[in-house]
């Protein structure tokens, strides 16, 4: 799968927009910030990777307590 934002891309981030199943969004682990496609599965959140390079997340139990979603992402600058 070819990434949808390229190195250097500024993403533009709405942390307002409600995050649905399947939409892209910026979310923090710990300290590790990801954009990722998110699908909510009954108590657990699947993070898929935009670029094949990454490894897919899933996040369930007390591990959901460690992830936040900073925001819906909407697109690059350039799209903008």
């Amino acid at each position: 799968m070819m990434p949808l934002f390229r190195d250097g891309d500024l993403i533009v981030v709405d942390p307002t927009k409600k995050v649905h199943n399947g939409d892209i969004c910026l979310g923090a682990l710990k300290a590790k910030r990801l954009c990722r496609k998110i699908l909510y599965e009954g108590d657990s959140i699947r993070l898929t990777p935009l670029n094949a390079r990454y490894r897919e997340r899933v996040i369930s139990g007390r591990g959901k307590g460690n992830f936040r979603i900073v925001g819906k992402v909407l697109g690059t600058m350039a799209d903008m």
